[in-house]
């Protein structure tokens, strides 16, 4: 019995092959390198390898387990041509997959509740994209990793997260080196870096020697659509030697800093109307609502050749519901928009606006066709890391290029405070995650992207831009 169907990348052969006692190993890699892959296959070595053992996987959250991290497991078994129902099985209710074959056990955990992770003991664990879960749950799973006459490891695969972060604190820090070897176990990669530390045992027992392991790997040395990967996240992350590009694609942990937007140049995005390439035929409107907040609107625009382009704006505090929807339908009728995209922070605002629509239709709709109004997405997980979340979206907008090279992301100049909010949207470079202060324009245009990316972004047929015809 063996995986003969697969061929493993080295960094995956490399992360198989690693076995000790007390080993802890830091897959980092970029996105879409295989690293979860890499992640589900040692796993099910381990748990096929070993008789009677219990081991915990964990994900963030129970959707990333569902979406991501529990198919691969499933590919692997099936590789290893071991069949689901009769080699082992999926215990939906429990959580967990028995292992027939060695009377093993995989627990499929969320760190969403880490307290939870202290119960049962572990041969080992494999945690998956840690970088969203806390450090807390890492290290109440090592407390767990016990009881089991066998090597005791917990692998991690993830891609980096901020030098600030606990991944990085733990794998790559200073505190307590004892010998620290650069070893170069991949040619043409970053070097795999070993530090060995000096845990402090409880009172009365012995000293315990773990082994901490790093093991990078870049996107483009993923021979299964890799380099296509590659060439999409430096024209979403606005070329190579940006540091997220750095941080997504080579997998390297580097510190944030600075606008999020780091694209953004207003000597070459702020353009006058009448020198735009060309004038966009399909326009919606991003919404922000508030009251101390500003309440406004943010419209953007596409043209055929894909172009985004910051139309126009309107911003205005301790605005009544009545007197911004007015505002908003005049614009709507200023710029003949095809929706309205709305934060959902207050539904009340939705609802009158909704209502104001239905009792003033728009003059530019044909009889029998509704104007819709949208609730944004909002997505929880909305960073830059995220190229199909709302702040990634706008990011490869900002540095979208055609095949000429040419740019295509434009700012009428009367768009003042588009301009000032993209200048002033900053990272904490302590979270890493943007400081949310006078950035109503920004997540007005955040709405509007995600809208563009569902709606218009595969065709730009005119059926397909938003106007629809009541049944």
């Amino acid at each position: 019995m063996g995986n003969i169907k697969v061929k493993l990348i080295d960094f995956q052969k490399a992360l198989i092959s690693l076995k000790a006692n007390h080993l802890h190993i830091l897959n980092h890699c970029g996105a879409g390198a295989g690293k979860t892959f890499g992640g589900a296959e040692k796993t099910v070595e381990t748990v096929l390898g070993n008789e009677n053992i219990a081991m915990t996987v964990t994900a963030p959250t129970y959707k990333v387990m569902h979406d991501a991290t529990m198919p691969k497991l499933r590919t692997v078994f099936e590789n290893w041509g071991l069949q689901e129902g009769v080699h082992w099985k999926y215990l939906a209710q429990d959580e967990e997959i028995k292992v027939m074959v060695t009377n093993s056990l995989l627990r499929l955990r969320s760190t969403e509740h880490p307290e939870a992770l202290r119960g049962a003991d572990n041969a080992c664990v494999w945690m998956d994209e840690p970088r969203d879960s806390p450090y807390v749950a890492y290290t109440n799973l090592v407390a767990r990793l016990r009881g089991y006459e066998m090597p005791k490891m917990i692998w991690l695969t993830s891609t980096p997260a901020g030098k600030s972060h606990w991944l990085y604190q733990v794998f790559y820090g200073d505190a307590n080196i004892v010998d620290r070897k650069v070893i170069q176990y991949l040619p043409d990669v970053l070097p795999m870096t070993r530090t060995v530390k000096r845990i402090t045992p409880d009172e009365g027992s012995e000293a315990i020697e773990t082994t901490f392991i790093c093991l990078p790997a870049r996107t483009r040395d993923n021979p299964y659509g890799g380099r296509e990967l590659d060439e999409q996240l430096a024209l979403a992350y606005g070329g190579r030697d940006t540091p997220l590009y750095r941080q997504e694609a080579l997998g390297q942990f580097v510190m944030l800093s600075g606008m999020v937007h780091a694209g953004w140049d207003a000597e070459k995005h702020v353009v006058a109307v009448d020198k735009w390439p060309a004038y966009p035929e399909w326009r919606i409107g991003g919404v922000d609502f508030g009251q101390a907040h500003p309440c406004g609107i943010e419209v953007e625009g596409v043209d055929r050749d894909r172009r985004h382009y910051i139309i126009d704006e309107f911003w205005k505090t301790f605005m009544g519901e009545n007197e911004f929807n007015l505002k908003a339908w005049e614009m709507c009728c200023k710029h003949k928009l095809r929706a309205l995209v709305c934060d959902t922070e207050d539904l009340r605002w939705i609802i009158s606006m909704k209502r104001y629509f239905a009792a003033h239709p728009l003059p530019y709709l044909e009889r029998g066709q509704y104007f819709p109004i949208v609730n944004a997405k909002k997505h929880l997980k909305d960073t830059l890391r995220n190229p199909t979340s709302g702040m990634g979206l706008c990011n490869a907008s900002l540095n979208y290029r055609l095949p000429d090279e040419s740019q295509g992301f434009f700012v009428n100049p009367a768009c003042l405070r588009f301009q000032w909010s993209i200048e002033n949207y900053v990272l904490d470079e302590r979270t890493q995650m943007p400081v949310r202060k006078d950035d109503d324009p920004v997540n007005a245009w955040r709405y509007a992207e995600e809208f563009i990316q569902d709606y218009w972004g595969r065709s730009f047929k005119a059926e397909s831009l938003g106007v629809k015809r009541a049944a």
